[in-house]
């Protein structure tokens, strides 16, 4: 019956990774190569794919300084860029529910919806009664319009800052 295994098979195997096989090995490791099939077979193996790794490894193009800094600098600025865009984001679903709820607000102000949907929403955020609603709703264009010059403003002027470019 043929052996599938050898006890020795690791111990052989580092000898070959740590580049000592032939040359630096004991005089009993290679007796056991020699009468060892399983072992042969394995020593084989290994010095052909270490010769082959260390002529990948030799011949691999090494890109320039350089190159690996743009290359660097390119994925920094992508990861801002992706960093920027889900803010932007946040904001603007943000700025998408305030517009809803304003919009529902104002609706309901002017009998376009049920009062009582507004006064059951003034009671869920903890009893503002609905004249206070009504009251803030005056003031309600004032700020979006505010709030959307300061939006406009920022982007222009987020367009035209200087860049470390």
């Amino acid at each position: 019956m043929n052996r599938i295994e050898c006890s020795r098979e690791t111990e052989m195997l580092q000898v070959v990774v740590a580049g000592q096989w032939p040359d630096g090995c004991d005089p009993e490791q290679r007796a056991h190569v020699r009468t060892c099939g399983i072992c042969a077979d394995l020593i084989e193996v290994a010095v052909a794919l270490s010769n082959d790794r260390e002529t990948t490894v030799r011949n691999a193009p090494v890109p320039a300084s350089g190159a690996v800094w743009w290359r660097a600098r390119m994925r920094m600025r992508q990861d801002a860029l992706r960093a920027s865009q889900r803010t932007v984001a946040v904001v603007q679903v943000a700025m998408l529910g305030a517009g809803l709820i304003v919009a529902c607000a104002v609706l309901s102000a002017t009998s376009m919806l049920p009062q009582g949907w507004l006064g059951s929403l003034g009671r869920l955020f903890g009893g503002i009664g609905l004249g206070a609603i009504t009251r803030g709703i005056q003031w309600s264009l004032p700020l979006c319009v505010a709030l959307l010059v300061w939006l406009a403003a920022s982007s222009v002027a987020a367009h035209f800052a200087p860049t470390d470019d």
